[in-house]
């Protein structure tokens, strides 16, 4: 690896690392600060450190086009259509600024190892439960209640900030081939089960299923994947410590869903949840087109609630079916793309997996959670996506290249310049006419010394 290489290597995984530990350890009110630090600097390194990969170059199918039509389409609505609360625009447009950052990331760095892709999220993972541990020890130790609050939001965007972690390990080892990775995906897994969110075993099971997914072919894999799954299964529900916290909950949503709850098991957040789904649905249906405008199910409401807490009904209030589909335009957009896209080599197998497992999660996801105007970090799975599909295309363009067939007349010595094409034809028309000229000179000559 050549200097320049190395540096830009070094210089992204610190921007990046910047990035992600400010927002997943330090977006609370105690530590504001801190966060709007960490992220300026690291905003800062990004765009200083890949001045020179900036193009002016028109590519509406990118990843930044689409941010800035969702972006757009946002502050359109907070500010012409804002229906209930305030539109924190400040705080938005920092988001946009942490987001390209990003971009312009992961963008460099795909192009090295998986290893190289994914230490700034291991770092950003390891320094999170260690200030978990040093804020919440005691809680911890005594069991029986969720932990997480004292990180970036509450415990269930710690959970989603953890298991997006967990699952670019998983990836890590499937493609390193290290068993070192698959230990830090078990020592992570227990920090993601006492945060008491169900978001996060929905991740941890795409990281069984990614798991299975790279070892289809291994019989000995696949039964050891899936003991280790009914494993984690038995610790969550058989294991008191961990029951207490996220078990129980999983049962009483079940019992809820299904209709066979008693009043001991009864899931009053599921059913809040699902009473906010339904009533966002109709309050959809009053305006399908172009939605109500920005925080329409927050100024409607029957309960105390701001948001749905279902990115899907909360965009379908908002924005109607025209601006929802400019969102998900892009992950649906991407998984077409990636399946269609043939995994010619490792290389392209690992960036295409992990893509599709990162859309899919946040399609997963957004039926909990609402993600269109939260942290960088609900951003990441199409961001990585994007960045994973350019460099499929780059590197497919290569191949093309390399097979194309190499004319004599082409070949270039090293360290010469190939000549342009009409230069080339206007230095030939130049020789002919010398030579002619030379001819005829010669030929007068010789008339005369005959004479």
């Amino acid at each position: 690896m050549n200097r320049r290489r190395f540096l830009t290597k070094l210089v992204n995984q610190l921007a990046l690392t910047l990035l992600l530990v400010s927002n997943v350890c330090f977006y609370t009110e105690e530590y504001l600060i801190i966060y709007t630090l960490m992220s300026m600097a690291g905003m800062f390194v990004a765009f200083a450190g890949n001045v020179r990969s900036f193009s002016l170059k028109f590519r509406p199918a990118g990843c930044v086009f689409w941010l800035a039509a969702v972006y757009s389409l946002i502050f359109f609505y907070g500010f012409a259509f804002l229906q209930a609360g305030e539109f924190n625009s400040d705080a938005l447009l920092f988001r946009l600024g942490e987001e390209l950052a990003t971009f312009i990331i992961m963008r460099e760095l795909v192009r090295f190892r998986v290893k190289t892709v994914t230490k700034p999220f291991i770092i950003a993972g390891i320094f999170s439960i260690g200030m978990m541990i040093y804020e919440e020890g005691t809680a911890i130790l005594e069991g029986g209640m969720r932990v997480g609050d004292t990180l970036s939001g509450n415990t269930n965007t710690v959970a989603y900030n953890l298991s997006l972690i967990a699952l670019l390990v998983v990836w890590t080892f499937c493609a390193e081939h290290k068993f070192k990775y698959l230990l830090l995906f078990i020592a992570f897994m227990p920090f993601i089960f006492i945060t008491g969110s169900k978001k996060g075993l929905i991740v941890i099971g795409f990281g069984f299923m990614m798991l299975m997914y790279y070892n289809r072919k291994n019989v000995f894999m696949w039964v050891a994947v899936l003991i280790g799954a009914a494993a984690a299964i038995y610790v969550v529900f058989e294991v008191d410590y961990f029951y207490n916290i996220v078990g129980f909950r999983i049962e009483d949503m079940y019992y809820t869903l299904t209709g066979q709850a008693t009043r001991l098991n009864y899931s009053y957040s599921t059913e809040e949840r699902t009473y906010m789904i339904n009533e966002g649905f109709q309050f959809f249906l009053d305006k399908p087109i172009f939605g109500g405008g920005f925080n329409y199910f927050y100024s409607r409401t029957a309960t105390d609630w701001e948001y749905s807490h279902c990115n899907y009904i909360e965009m379908l209030c908002t924005f109607g079916v025209t601006g929802t589909l400019v969102y998900y335009s892009k992950h649906i957009g991407n998984l077409v793309r990636l399946f269609i896209a043939k995994a010619d080599s490792d290389r392209i197998r690992d960036l295409r997996t992990i893509a599709i497992f990162l859309v899919f999660t946040a399609l997963a996801l957004d039926v909990t959670a609402v993600s269109f105007s939260q942290q960088m970090v609900w951003y990441l799975p199409i961001i990585i996506s994007c960045c994973c599909l350019d460099e499929i295309g780059r590197i497919k363009r290569m191949h093309h290249r390399a097979a194309l067939p190499v004319k004599a007349e082409a070949v270039i010595k090293p360290g010469r310049r190939r000549m342009p094409e009409d230069e080339r034809r206007r230095r030939e028309r130049l020789r002919d006419i010398s030579r002619n000229r030379s001819a005829e000179m010669r030929s007068r000559a010789w008339e005369r010394i005959k004479k």
